[in-house]
């Protein structure tokens, strides 16, 4: 499952000719949020592929990016045209659109434009993809909740060096999925039907694992795990 928070994605073939004219304000971006965090503030869910973008020139518009052009697979919030298209701000950071792409893309509203800065967008051949069945749950208000959450290192307020650590979840004693944090220490194990399930953190080469016993409520739908703390070994 490859997911791209804002800040690390850079397409170039839009980034670039955005910066060249002028039009680069960068946004500050951290991360991107789980799936049901960016459906809830989202006001524009979908699934779609990318049928043309074409940037403005710098002097028609002091508001206006990109329009980008979607055929729209399946809507998940906000009740898009299978034919949309979208105008967006002059952020670099919505430099993230080309040609054929596909992707669930998750928009907030920016005036008279829309706005995909700092927001997730994850990238998925079909409808098949992991993520169409989590958005259909949400929309569909099916029970069960997105389980993601983070873990810290006790002894040190920063979390630059919380990546790469294995967090399995196991449901009555079998090891269901696993996943690995990311740099900051958050991770995300996705949709789960309601019940009671063990999130069991693997030991790294300098902090203990950890354990902790976790239920998913038929009205989950989105509420994260409290940080796991984690002792150094």
């Amino acid at each position: 499952m490859r997911t791209h928070p804002c800040w690390r994605i850079s397409t170039g073939l839009l980034l670039a000719s955005a910066l060249a004219s002028g039009r680069g304000a960068r946004a500050d971006c951290s991360f991107g949020g789980t799936a049901c965090e960016e459906f809830q503030r989202a006001d524009l869910v979908f699934f779609g592929e990318v049928s043309d973008v074409d940037w403005e020139p710098a002097a028609q518009s002091d508001a206006s990016g990109a329009k980008v052009r979607f055929s729209v697979i399946e809507g998940f919030k906000g009740d898009p045209p299978q034919d949309l298209t979208i105008s967006l701000g002059r952020s670099s950071e919505e430099a993230r659109f080309q040609f054929g792409q596909r992707a669930i893309v998750y928009l907030g509203r920016a005036g008279t434009n829309w706005t995909s800065a700092c927001r997730r967008i994850h990238y998925a051949a079909g409808v098949d993809d992991l993520e169409v069945s989590w958005l259909r749950k949400m929309k569909n208000h099916a029970a069960g909740g997105q389980v993601f959450g983070s873990v810290v290192d006790i002894t040190h307020s920063t979390r630059s060096n919380l990546g790469q650590i294995r967090v399995g979840l196991l449901h009555e004693g079998t090891r269901i999925a696993e996943t690995r944090t990311e740099i900051g220490g958050r991770f995300d194990l996705g949709w789960r039907q309601p019940g009671t399930y063990v999130l069991e953190v693997t030991p790294s080469e300098r902090l203990a694992g950890a354990s902790r016993a976790i239920v998913v409520a038929a009205t989950s739908t989105c509420i994260p795990i409290s940080a796991i703390p984690l002792q150094p070994r």
